[in-house]
């Protein structure tokens, strides 16, 4: 069938946290990501 949701998600936020260029905003950001 391909990938689950919860994988699917975490590449989604895995790009998005690329995005932001800095270390020190992963974590939060994969937080806010959560809810």
């Amino acid at each position: 069938m391909g990938l689950s949701l919860e994988s699917r998600f975490e590449a989604y936020c895995d790009e998005l946290v690329k995005a932001l260029s800095h270390a020190d905003r992963s974590q939060p950001a994969r937080w806010y990501l959560k809810g």
